[in-house]
């Protein structure tokens, strides 16, 4: 079977590298050696998973290439960001979309000098303040969370922050009326910043010189970790 579908989708842009699975290894290294994206041919499941672990990192797909799928971003303000950037962005790190996330690759570089550059130019008189963001987060998820107290949690998106709780009460409220899956918990981040210690995660406030946002919204990059200090009903908020 095999020799008749590579030949069919060897060159389509969707196909980055083929790894053919069979019983006879001598018979298919014949007849594959010709095409170029094939990459091996193996007879045991363990060898491909060793050879993927080999050939490439998550780091270097998300670097692959990625002169040819840039896209002019003009150093990105997050002044002038809109939901729609942040949107694509987020869907593509949910999903594993590479290329998505090649294409946006100049851009969420950008965005992130700026925010360390705006960071650093705000007049911040505290040391230590809090932000606050909703999610809806599936139960399963929710539970692994409530599990892992005092513990670690790694946040894979941009989140858009605010350091007045009801703004951010407000807003998650708001998109309720959006989801109809009944396994599904809207939760309230509380996020506790010390200025004093050092952070490889950019963040900044982006409303403070905005007509666009909130004067107290804050944008915080990607790959952002917690530490969970606690978990606890929000009066007043149903079901939250």
């Amino acid at each position: 079977m095999g020799q008749e579908l590579v030949p069919l989708i060897h060159n389509l842009d969707q196909i980055h590298s083929i790894y053919i699975f069979c019983f006879n290894r001598e018979k298919h290294l014949a007849w594959s050696s010709p095409y170029r994206k094939v990459r091996g041919v193996f007879n045991n499941i363990i060898d491909i998973c060793e050879s993927l672990k080999s050939y490439v990192s998550t780091q270097s797909l998300i670097d692959y290439d990625r002169k040819e799928f840039d896209v002019v971003s003009n150093e990105a303000n997050p002044l002038s960001t809109n939901d729609e950037h942040l949107c694509i962005i987020n869907r593509a790190l949910r999903t594993h979309d590479l290329y998505a996330l090649c294409s946006m690759y100049r851009f969420i570089q950008d965005l992130n000098v700026n925010l360390l550059q705006l960071n650093e130019n705000q007049q911040i008189t505290t040391n230590s303040f809090s932000l606050y963001f909703g999610q809806f987060l599936l139960k399963p998820h929710f539970d692994e969370i409530k599990q892992n107290l005092g513990g670690l949690m790694c946040i894979n998106q941009f989140v858009s922050a605010n350091s007045e709780l009801s703004i951010a009460v407000t807003h998650i409220e708001q998109q309720k009326k959006l989801i109809s899956n009944g396994n599904i918990n809207r939760v309230v981040f509380q996020v506790h910043i010390d200025r004093t210690k050092e952070t490889n995660v950019p963040y900044a406030n982006i409303g403070s010189n905005s007509q666009f946002v909130h004067e107290k919204e804050y944008l915080i990059s990607m790959f952002s970790v917690y530490h969970i200090d606690k978990i606890e009903k929000l009066l007043g908020v149903p079901s939250a």
